[in-house]
């Protein structure tokens, strides 16, 4: 028997998402003194501590604007009593809440009645919510810490999982030593453990070497040398392996 692939249409796509068996929520805020309120599936849990929940809606709903400018709205998990109730708010109507059993939640927003379970959620700063096309501005503060151990970023190499150096051993020869590193840039890395200052250690052509490989540096005969750690200046700021 054979397959013929095909792009599936959106009748198709909805058929097949369909045997997803999921819940169904109700969600209501109220607008400007009306309820409102549409049926949604995509309703997830984020978080206990602080208690968190999810909802999606699509834009191009009816009930979009009023749930975007609520501080407050309510989820109402609906029961397998209720499917007059999933019926009537998964379509588009003047008035959903006509003859519906419900109550307003302490801050307003509409609980349906026999309902499984209810919930009350604030909008964190809706005032200051991101509207689409709009992107967000996040700042990160550091510990700054001096006297941080660095080195040249092209000194760290990963052997069989572990992160390390390559050291000149006896002979010049190059013996792989597992370090601890913390922030890291392009230039420099930070060394958290495993390094002390003035340690010889192998930089350029680094990544190429084995455990065991002889060095051999240009202008150097046989003799191996590399670079060292060295402590950061003052140890905050913004690049090069500092804090910032």
């Amino acid at each position: 028997m054979s397959a013929t692939h095909t792009r599936p249409d959106l009748d198709l796509m909805k058929r097949v998402n369909r045997q997803f068996i999921t819940g169904v929520t109700v969600v209501t805020a109220m607008d400007g003194g009306k309820p409102r309120g549409l049926a949604v599936n995509a309703f997830a849990s984020i978080s206990l501590d602080p208690p968190t929940v999810m909802v999606a809606v699509q834009r191009t709903s009816s009930t979009h604007d009023c749930l975007y400018r609520a501080a407050h709205l309510a989820i109402n998990i609906l029961s397998v009593d209720q499917v007059d109730v999933v019926n009537t708010f998964a379509v588009k109507s003047d008035d959903k809440f006509a003859g519906l059993d419900w109550v307003p939640g302490p801050f307003g927003s509409p609980l349906i009645g026999h309902s499984a379970a209810q919930m009350e959620v604030e909008i964190q700063n809706p005032q200051f919510r991101l509207k689409p096309g709009m992107y967000a501005r996040v700042n990160f503060t550091v510990e700054r810490r001096p006297n941080t151990l660095v080195m040249p970023a092209n000194a760290l190499v990963d052997v069989q999982g572990k992160r390390g150096v390559f050291r000149p051993s006896e002979g010049d020869i190059a013996k792989f030593h597992p370090i601890e590193v913390g922030l890291m840039d392009e230039n420099q890395i930070e060394i958290a453990s495993g390094l002390s200052e003035g340690d010889r250690i192998i930089t350029t052509g680094a990544a190429a070497l084995r455990d065991g490989d002889k060095i051999v540096l240009p202008g150097a005969r046989g003799a191996g040398q590399g670079g060292g750690g060295n402590r950061g200046g003052n140890r905050g700021g913004g690049g090069r392996g500092q804090r910032g």
